[in-house]
């Protein structure tokens, strides 16, 4: 399908080279073990040629700038992508035109690329107290959120987040998305809801992840939204009782104290604690 989509007339060596050029960004995307998801960033016409950039977003690297352009001419087929996958060394002024269009926009791309993943998520100034999703809807967001993981399903797992609008929040969820999938790869499908818990303000999910001989507990929160119930993927909490965790875990209340009451927070160190007592010995 990919191929279908280029213009493999005229030179031979010209298609082959753009043959393998889009073989070799078809395979960024694909790659099981560190799949990108490519974030549109604009599309602009000129004439008959178009180009489209996209950020290349690797869960890996989830702060990288991996910025890719590819140009288009309009057929009476419809767009195809210009032969050899890349402008000639004599572009047409159309062709320039299109290339500095891009070239002035990167700059601004590199600052703002994450806001544009994340742009259709739901934005929490503060959470309410006293609204605190069921159980079991909880329980059904968090099974759905972990088979998205499992199975490298990056477009599922971003329509079940929310962000507050806490400073650095959009690099936090981010980076909070590729540990979930780098989890997912360890444990193999060796995971298991152990705790849940509805409070007045929180309901948490507590789960198992197995990995080898080590496993890891994380805690998820849900919260409710204007869009539905999401996960606020970026208060990465855990029931690990070791002092490095109890320290990232102090970092995250810390946080959400800047957008929830002194009494929630209260609840939750307290859904921690049953948490932990709740992880088998």
């Amino acid at each position: 399908p990919l191929f279908a989509l280029m213009d493999l007339e005229g030179d031979p060596g010209t298609a082959c080279r753009g043959c393998g050029l889009a073989a070799k960004s078809w395979w960024l995307m694909h790659y099981p073990d560190a799949a990108r998801l490519a974030v549109p960033l604009g599309f602009h016409e000129q004439g008959k040629f178009g180009v489209a950039a996209f950020q290349f977003f690797s869960l890996r690297e989830t702060s990288g700038v991996d910025i890719r352009t590819f140009y288009f001419e309009k057929s009476k087929n419809g767009w195809l992508l210009i032969p050899g996958m890349r402008l000639t060394n004599s572009p047409t002024e159309s062709q320039i035109a299109l290339r500095d269009w891009a070239d002035d926009r990167t700059r601004g791309w590199k600052d703002k690329w994450q806001g544009i993943v994340l742009q259709s998520n739901p934005r929490l100034d503060a959470i309410g107290d006293g609204k605190a999703p069921a159980v079991d809807e909880a329980r059904a967001l968090v099974g759905k959120w972990l088979s998205a993981t499992h199975g490298n399903d990056v477009d599922s797992m971003l329509g079940m987040v929310a962000l507050s609008n806490l400073p650095g929040e959009e690099p936090r969820t981010l980076r909070s998305i590729g540990y979930e999938i780098s989890t997912a790869s360890r444990d193999a499908g060796r995971y298991s809801v152990i705790f849940s818990e509805q409070g007045k303000t929180w309901t948490t999910v507590g789960v198992k992840s197995q990995a080898g001989g080590s496993a890891t507990y994380p805690l998820y929160l849900i919260v409710p939204t204007s869009s539905g119930l999401r996960l606020l993927i970026a208060a990465d909490l855990f029931g690990d009782a070791t002092p490095g965790r109890d320290r990232l875990n102090e970092a995250v209340l810390g946080r959400l104290e800047g957008i929830s009451s002194a009494e929630a927070i209260i609840e939750l160190r307290g859904m921690i604690a049953r948490f932990r007592e709740a992880i088998p010995r």
